[in-house]
């Protein structure tokens, strides 16, 4: 070896400080870059969870809206129930009332139907009171 080839060891260790500092520098910034990179995937992956989850909060807001709607708009079954029994007794009261009125139509018609017999039984008597009397 020649003396030109020849660094002191001071400076062959300060080399190699200088060598392992690069390389942790080095190692330093790829795992800050992968941390962040890792970071950044993560916080991604948390906004898309998010607007997936608003989404699904979104449905179940409408449902819960149309639900609401319902009760507000339909008719509870016991007032449904209370509104048919009276629909009921007021048909059986009309019903009531037509077969009353039919009775005395039929009634009525019998009664002129006597009233027509009887009519003709004096009118028959009639003349022949006036055949045998002439």
């Amino acid at each position: 070896m020649s003396a030109e080839d020849s660094v002191s060891l001071k400076e062959y260790f300060d080399s190699e400080i200088d060598n392992i500092k690069l390389l942790i520098k080095n190692g330093f910034q790829e795992s800050k870059d992968a941390v962040r990179a890792a970071l950044d995937s993560q916080k991604e992956a948390v906004l898309k969870s998010e607007a997936a989850s608003e989404k699904r909060f979104s449905s179940v807001n409408e449902f819960r809206n149309t639900l609401s709607d319902q009760q507000r708009n339909l008719m509870p079954r016991n007032e449904v129930d209370i509104l048919i029994k009276a629909i009921n007794e007021k048909i059986d009261a009309l019903n009531l009332t037509t077969i009353t009125r039919q009775s005395k139509d039929v009634g009525k018609m019998e009664g002129m139907g006597i009233i027509a017999i009887v009519a003709g039984i004096v009118s028959t008597i009639i003349v022949i009171l006036f055949r045998f009397i002439k």
